[in-house]
């Protein structure tokens, strides 16, 4: 190993693999860098703790940022642009603090958590123009629980804003998720279920499909706003069940601003403006579901329940 190494004020470019490769060494700092036109990543690091990436511009190699088996790294207000792959991709690494950076311009996965990088807290990024139209989202997870993505601008990516996968007890907080081409924030599930994610105090808004679309069982959906979307503001799928859409403000989603195909759903108090809305609230096949001190004015109808039992 070689421990407390400083990489500083370098320029690495047009390698055959990576711009800078970190193996098996903690409390390494690579600091003011540019890395561009290498073969592979600019910037790959495996099974080192404690590093500090910060400052550093990372360009045009066929990927930005590769982070395996590593805990507890800083990634700081770094300029990761035009990759033809990932942004920035980390896997089985706890802990990640990734702060102030910005990600543009990747033709993959703008920013992608998979594998157990449980624990990261992510803010003050800007992410935008990534991914093409049917895949590439600004940011993703994968297998990764008790994560928070915190005040970021996820702004006109080709494809989703936010997309979370098999994970649970995260929070996405008072983010700004907007013009993306497809889904503005999005919940899945894979072989298990995500469970008791956190969607709250964020602005959702010109998503070309649907604002929220969440399969995931017991999220909580509150006090944003979801407007100008032009499909539905929220969707609850059917496997999302026991969700809470509680204090959102809903403006002129082009779909319904809610729908809920989902069992023992609560909704309330929030406010719908549906002026370019279909129906207000339209809940389908569902059972068990609450909607209780909600103001709604506009759209085609204002409520629709269809082939639905025992409602509060």
């Amino acid at each position: 190993s070689s421990d407390r190494a400083i990489v500083r004020n370098n320029s690495f470019s047009s390698s055959g693999d990576n711009g800078i490769k970190v193996a098996s060494s903690d409390d390494v700092i690579v600091d003011n860098n540019t890395l561009s036109s290498n073969t592979d990543y600019g910037f790959y690091m495996s099974s080192s703790d404690d590093v500090t990436v910060k400052s550093n511009t990372i360009s045009d190699n066929n990927a930005g940022v590769y982070v395996s088996g590593s805990d507890d790294i800083l990634l700081f207000n770094n300029s990761v642009n035009d990759h033809d792959s990932y942004g920035a991709y980390l896997t089985d690494s706890k802990r990640l603090k990734i702060k102030q950076n910005e990600i543009k311009n990747s033709v993959g996965d703008a920013l992608y958590l998979s594998s157990n990088c449980d624990l990261a807290f992510i803010d003050n990024n800007t992410i935008k123009n990534n991914g093409n139209s049917d895949s590439g989202r600004a940011v993703r997870f994968f297998e990764v629980d008790e994560s928070t993505l915190y005040n970021n601008t996820i702004d006109s990516n080709d494809y989703s804003g936010v997309v979370i996968t098999q994970s649970s007890k995260n929070k996405i907080i008072k983010n700004t998720i907007k013009s993306n081409g497809k889904y503005g924030i999005q919940i899945l599930n894979d072989s298990t279920k995500s469970a008791n994610n956190t969607i709250k105090d964020n602005v959702v808004n010109d998503n070309t499909n649907i604002g929220i679309l969440n399969h995931g069982i017991f999220t909580t959906i509150l006090n944003n706003t979801i407007k100008y979307n032009e499909n539905d503001g929220i969707k609850v799928a059917s496997a999302g069940a026991r969700t809470t859409i509680d204090g959102n403000n809903l403006i002129d989603n082009e779909g319904n601003a809610v729908s809920i195909l989902a069992n023992n759903v609560i909704i309330k108090s929030n406010i719908i403006d549906g002026d370019s809305s279909k129906v207000a609230v339209v809940v389908l096949d569902s059972n068990s579901v609450i909607i209780e001190n909600n103001t709604v004015e506009g759209g085609l109808q204002g409520i629709k329940i269809q082939n639905s039992l025992y409602f509060e």
